[in-house]
Parts: C-alpha cells; sequence; structure tokens
C-alpha cells in the first residue's frame, strides 16, 4: 500500500513539471511567467493543451496586453467551472480579432458570452435534469438570447414548458423545448420583437403543440416571413393559435390568403361578424375567415352549417 501511494505521489509531482516544460516550449522564453501559469491553469481546468496555446499565441500575435490575455483566460476558465461549453466564448475571441476590434471591447464580448450561456445552462437545467438533454435545450436557449430574446421572454417561455412537460415523457420533453427555443431564436432573429415572439411560441405551447408541430411552424414562419412583416406575421400566428389553429394549417395561409386566414379572427375563426347571430351567411360567408366552404344560412348561432366555416377559419 505505501508502495502504491509513494507511486502516485511521484507522479503527481512529475506531471506539472513535464506540463511546466511544454508550456515554456511552446510559448517560449520571453513570455511571463504569470501568463505561463494562467495558461496552465486553462489547461488543468478541463481545456485541451492545443486550444489553451492556439488562444494564447493568437492573442500575443495580436499584441494583447498581459493582463487582458490573463483576463481572456480566466473567462474561459470560469465558463469550464460552472460546466458550461467554452467553445462560444473563445469563438468570440477569434471573432473580434478577426474583426479588428478593440481587445478591451474583445474582453466584454467575451464575458457576455459567458454570463448568457450561464443564464441558459441554468434555465434549461430546470427542464431537463439530466446533463446530456439539458445542454442541448442550453444551447437552444443561449443561440435564441444571441438573437435577441431577453431573459424574462426566456423565463416566461420556460415557465410555459415547465407546465406543458411536466407529464411527458424525458426525450419529447427536451425536443419541445429545444424546439420551442429555436422557433423564438429564428422570430426575433428575423425582427420579431421579444415579446410577440414568446406571445406566438407561447401559444403553441399552451395550445399542446408538440416538437415536430413547433419545427414545422418554425419553417413555415421562415417561408412566409420573406413576404409579411415579421411582428404582423408573428401576431398573426399567436392570433390562428390561440383560435385553435394546428401548424399545419399555418402553412396554408399563403400570401394572398395571409389576411383571410389570421386577421379574419373577427369573421371566420371566432364565427363573429355578419354570420355571428344568424344574419347573412354563417361564419362570415366563411371567405373572409380564409375558409372554402364558409358558404350556408346562419343558424341560431350564426353557423349553422358554417360550422366548418368557423372551424376552418381557425385551422388557417
Amino acid at each position: 500500500m505505501k508502495k502504491v501511494c509513494a507511486l502516485i505521489f511521484t507522479l503527481l509531482l512529475a506531471s506539472s513539471p513535464i506540463l511546466g516544460d511544454e508550456i515554456d516550449t511552446a510559448l517560449g522564453s520571453g513570455v511571463s511567467g504569470e501568463l505561463k501559469a494562467s495558461t496552465r491553469a486553462m489547461i488543468q481546468a478541463g481545456l485541451s493543451e492545443d486550444d489553451a496555446l492556439r488562444m494564447t499565441r493568437l492573442m500575443m500575435e495580436n499584441r494583447f496586453r498581459v493582463e487582458n490575455m490573463i483576463r481572456a483566460q480566466e473567462i474561459v476558465k470560469n465558463a469550464l467551472g460552472e460546466g458550461i461549453p467554452a467553445e462560444p466564448v473563445m469563438n468570440k475571441a477569434r471573432e473580434g480579432i478577426a474583426k479588428r476590434v478593440h481587445e478591451d471591447r474583445i474582453l466584454q464580448a467575451m464575458e457576455q458570452t459567458r454570463s448568457r450561456y450561464s443564464f441558459a445552462y441554468e434555465r434549461a437545467k430546470t427542464l431537463a435534469p439530466d446533463q446530456a438533454r439539458s445542454s442541448a435545450i442550453g444551447e437552444s436557449i443561449a443561440e435564441a438570447m444571441a438573437a435577441g430574446l431577453s431573459t424574462s421572454d426566456v423565463d416566461a417561455i420556460r415557465d410555459m414548458l415547465q407546465t406543458r412537460t411536466r407529464d411527458m415523457d424525458r426525450d419529447q420533453a427536451r425536443q419541445l423545448c429545444e424546439q420551442s427555443f429555436l422557433t423564438a431564436r429564428e422570430m426575433v432573429r428575423s425582427g420579431v420583437s421579444g415579446e410577440l415572439a414568446r406571445d406566438a411560441v407561447g401559444q403553441a405551447i399552451e395550445h399542446r403543440y408538440q416538437a415536430r408541430d413547433m419545427e414545422m411552424m418554425r419553417n413555415t414562419f421562415m417561408n412566409q416571413v420573406r413576404s409579411v412583416p415579421p411582428d404582423e406575421l408573428a401576431n398573426r400566428y399567436a392570433h390562428a393559435i390561440r383560435s385553435g389553429a394546428d401548424a399545419v394549417d399555418l402553412g396554408s395561409a399563403e400570401k394572398g390568403k395571409v389576411d383571410a386566414g389570421f386577421s379574419g379572427a373577427s369573421d371566420g375563426i371566432s364565427g363573429v361578424g355578419s354570420g355571428s347571430m344568424g344574419a347573412g351567411s354563417a361564419g362570415g360567408s366563411g371567405g373572409s375567415g380564409g375558409s372554402n366552404s364558409g358558404s350556408g344560412s346562419g343558424g341560431s348561432s350564426g353557423r349553422g352549417s358554417g360550422a366548418s366555416g368557423t372551424g376552418k377559419g381557425g385551422k388557417n
């Protein structure tokens, strides 16, 4: 037993000088001992030696001040210590250097990225306790925040997802959470306000959209937003889903029909309008509600055979 302990102790003592020699050789004799020590600490925190040296050399080549190089390394170490990926933080440094951004601003961007991922991964853990699932959700939250989704919008969507996924299979829950934040990301990236993106995604969650429905909604939005103002389209989606539209029905609203399918909620979707009390055609003549079969005489509730017009209006 004593021999085993002695061997382990010897290996531990030997490992640091070996690492130190490699860092000394890689960075050169002209580099300060403080920077070398910080580089070693970054490797010991979990970053690969290649990545640590590559990042340090890049900053040296671009004449960063020593204190700023050490600060950048500390930001990476903090990310690793929190269990969040270091790559996005280092990518921000590379991006800033490539764009010739001042080193002080690069440090600010690195810290903002670390803070964003820290928040995103913390919220993801409340939706999926195991690391594999929460990491995927955390990544989608961080991307949505980078696109412009606020922390309050994230929390609002997270709260709805917690309620929605309470009795779901873990994998299905993870997929829905991930797709929900990816949809919010694309909306705000397209120019939708965070509030409207939250409302549209929130309506889909509350109306029991599955992950595949959320993905379909996102793809449909990305196609339609080319010809419809982003906020207007997101608002129409929220209104249509609130009125009962499925994801597949969102895609039926072509450019020429989008007003009839969504903003016609006062006619075909809600059954209000000229047909709401049985006067005129049911469901507001159907056409104004985006339905192809909304004509027919209104019954006592203004629906009659136009009930399908009301239903279809709500699906468009």
